[in-house]
């Protein structure tokens, strides 16, 4: 088991929280220290879908409340992973 935190600099996470049916995307994230908790910081993306009003917001998320998480060096690779699969499932 790893002992210090992963380093998500310059990235795009998709994060699922317990409970919840869909990720979040944060990019840029980094952990902060708030009130005794570990929380995953950084931004609300830009381009993650159209007309997200909370685009460029800072966001947090509880690092104990995070069940999985995906790493993408971009929001360029999220968006053109995220393209090819409705493409391909427009085509069946």
């Amino acid at each position: 088991m790893k002992d210090t935190l992963p380093d998500f600099e310059d990235k795009i996470l998709s994060v699922l929280c317990v409970g919840e049916s869909t990720g979040q995307l944060i990019s840029n994230p980094r952990f902060e220290l708030q009130v005794g908790r570990v929380f995953l910081v950084g931004v609300v993306p830009e381009d993650d879908s159209r007309g997200n009003w909370m685009a460029g917001l800072q966001m947090s998320i509880a690092w104990d409340r995070v069940q999985d998480y995906v790493v993408f060096d971009s929001i360029d690779d999220y968006l053109d992973r995220l393209i090819e699969k409705e493409d391909e499932m427009d085509a069946n």
